[in-house]
């Protein structure tokens, strides 16, 4: 590993493309971007892996295994330096990445699950829709539509009514943010993204007796 680094050093003095790899390690936009990515294909490949019948996921990895900054001329810093959900905030695990609130978001909207299936809406073949079924919970949806993994967060939202018996819905985007919308003539009017969205049922109000 030491002869890796050296060469590493070597090749970044050298090599104006490896040397400018290192560099956008740190570039601040790049990492917000890469960051959204990451939140993003947390969703998207959990959904495809369970509508494809697997039965379990698990994210890997947790945390760095020890305290202390990275080397980025580590042949495993670079192959999953940036994919921890967490990180050390002085010797103890306390810096949750955005990966970790969308896993945790993950969770919670999937649990009681018992069946993912994919579903199709005429008209537009890019969106990617799967209905969950929860054990003692409602149903849930959810839907993005397949992009460029880079830019496709800067394109507008594609329009999209999907079908709904219930007269509103809370929607949750792979972020956390949360909003509600009313259905409209039987389906949901949605603004729809490269973004995963969770839409489940509002929960209807209950007269006082």
């Amino acid at each position: 590993m030491g002869f890796f680094r050296k060469t590493m050093s070597s090749a970044a003095r050298k090599t104006p493309l490896v040397k400018d790899v290192i560099t956008r390690i740190n570039d601040t936009s790049l990492e917000v971007e890469r960051l959204r990515i990451q939140c993003r294909q947390i969703v998207q490949r959990t959904m495809l892996a369970l509508a494809a019948r697997v039965r379990r996921t698990a994210y890997w990895n947790l945390a760095p295994e020890a305290p202390g900054p990275a080397d980025h001329r580590q042949m495993m810093s670079l192959l999953i330096g940036k994919l921890p959900l967490m990180d050390y905030g002085g010797r103890e695990l306390t810096v949750r990445h955005p990966a970790a609130g969308t896993f945790a978001l993950l969770a919670r909207q999937l649990a009681g699950a018992t069946a993912v299936t994919r579903r199709e809406l005429a008209g537009h073949p890019s969106l990617r829709a799967f209905e969950v079924t929860r054990d003692g919970r409602g149903p849930l949806l959810v839907l993005w539509d397949q992009r460029d993994t880079f830019h496709g967060e800067d394109e507008p939202p594609a329009e999209v009514r999907w079908p709904c018996p219930a007269p509103a819905a809370t929607l949750t985007d792979a972020f956390g943010e949360t909003w509600p919308v009313k259905a409209e003539d039987g389906a949901l009017p949605l603004r729809v993204g490269a973004t995963p969205l969770f839409a489940e049922p509002a929960p209807t109000a209950t007269s006082a007796g």
